[in-house]
């Protein structure tokens, strides 16, 4: 059986970002004919549906999986993964819908060395507000940065007070954090956590797991996912030379400011031990 690399990635009510994450796969540079794009929706509006089975009725190498529920975003790609379990695979890039690759994506991907204890890669992603948010996290956190997680998630209105000083706080350190983040974009290296808009699967990956670790619904999924790779003592490398463009959050935008709030709290108890 001969090696594939697929795409997958997980549409909720944003046909139109997924129909661009289709082409965006397709216009890759020396992308082998047999890649295949796994769609899972997390069962969106018929019309949302529809909007994508247009898109992809003349595409054969796209594939639309339909949830009967929402699954959350792991949950999503996890029904991915079920479909190709049996298939030999060089490659799997799991992603949100609203995202871009970089024409050369493959390319360099291509050019990355194996070791036997990589399982993943994470590429440079970059919002469209100029933001680079990986490598999300080299090491784990510190217990005076799991304190101020803590006071964090106690209450929605302390949330908001923290979240201003926080931005104002950025403004006037802005060339020094800009600074500080630019030595570590463009250096390969050993992390701890990938931002989760992204993740290349290595075959080392499917030595040990065939699924990923879905204890939360939606955000926390970087940590339960390093812990898992960290279990089995794998490796996740930043590659800077990989490029992705990121629509940040497009699924949950609209989500009321207090009921994210509190999704991400609930989420943020199950993960935690994991920072």
């Amino acid at each position: 059986m001969k090696e594939k690399v697929f795409f997958i990635c997980v549409n909720y009510n944003n046909s139109e970002y997924t129909n661009n994450y289709i082409d965006s796969v397709l216009n890759l540079k020396d992308l082998p004919k047999n890649t295949e794009i796994i769609i899972v929706d997390n069962k969106s509006e018929n019309e949302d549906i529809e909007r994508i089975k247009n898109h992809i009725s003349n595409k054969p190498n796209v594939k639309l999986i339909e949830n009967n529920k929402n699954l959350g975003y792991f949950g999503g790609l996890n029904e991915g993964l079920k479909k190709i379990k049996n298939e030999v695979k060089r490659y799997v890039i799991l992603g949100n819908n609203d995202i871009k690759f970089n024409n050369d994506f493959y390319q360099k991907l291509m050019e990355v060395e194996l070791n036997d204890k990589l399982m993943v890669i994470c590429p440079d992603v970059l919002t469209s507000d100029g933001v680079h948010q990986n490598p999300h996290l080299i090491k784990k956190i510190s217990k005076l940065k799991k304190l101020k997680n803590e006071i964090y998630y106690k209450n929605y209105y302390m949330t908001k007070t923290l979240i201003f000083i926080n931005k104002f706080i950025k403004k006037l350190l802005n060339k020094e954090i800009a600074n500080h983040k630019n030595f570590f974009i463009n250096k390969k290296m050993k992390i701890r956590m990938g931002i989760g808009a992204c993740y290349v699967l290595t075959p080392n990956f499917f030595k040990y797991f065939d699924l990923l670790n879905n204890e939360v619904f939606m955000w926390g999924e970087e940590a339960v996912f390093a812990n898992q790779i960290e279990s089995v003592m794998g490796e996740v490398m930043y590659i800077p030379d990989l490029k992705v463009f990121h629509e940040e959050s497009v699924t949950v935008k609209n989500l009321n400011s207090k009921k994210r709030f509190y999704m991400v709290k609930d989420s943020y108890k199950k993960y935690k031990k994991y920072l």
